[in-house]
């Protein structure tokens, strides 16, 4: 991770679950304006069930889909939410277009999976980001690999650090 990374990382805030519909806070649209995105943490809420996760803000604005990382831990999962968003920032830029499937991210400890969420599933595990997008972001899911390699659809999944429920369809599965 470069120094530069390191900063944006500085961008990430811890949420509570709580139930309640959150807004940005200046900071947050500080943490946009100067770096393109932020990144909100939310720890297991047990009430409602959800394990921990972790999204960005402000993708959007990009044209880049929003990103969602369940199960992981929270400093963990904004390292790479960041290091995903800034390989798709880059690729935007160089015209690329990002989509769903495998996603290789040099020097990271794990292979990522790009799935497709659903709004149901936008709304409840990122309603910040949804609301600024007024309905019309996307949100994809980085799904995370276990040591092994093999991914939560894949028989022998170690959870490992947690849960990590799939937030659309998983791969191989007709619509």
């Amino acid at each position: 991770m470069t120094e530069e990374q390191d900063k944006q990382g500085a961008g990430m805030k811890e949420r509570d679950a709580g139930g309640s519909r959150r807004y940005l806070d200046l900071d947050e649209e500080q943490v946009i304006s100067i770096h393109g995105w932020a990144i909100r943490g939310v720890e297991e809420c047990f009430e409602s069930g959800m394990p921990r996760y972790a999204h960005t803000v402000g993708l959007h604005q990009r044209g880049l889909s929003e990103l969602i990382v369940v199960g992981l831990p929270y400093q963990m999962a904004g390292n790479f939410l960041n290091a995903v968003a800034h390989a798709q920032a880059e690729a935007a830029a160089a015209g690329g277009t990002p989509g769903t499937g495998p996603l290789l991210m040099p020097g990271l400890s794990r292979r990522f999976y790009m799935l497709e969420v659903s709004d149901e599933q936008a709304m409840r595990y990122a309603p910040g980001a949804y609301e600024r997008g007024e309905g019309k972001a996307s949100f994809m899911q980085m799904c995370w690999s276990d040591r092994a390699g093999r991914f939560p659809w894949d028989k022998g999944f170690d959870t490992g650090w947690g849960e990590q429920p799939l937030l659309g369809i998983e791969p191989g599965l007709v619509h």
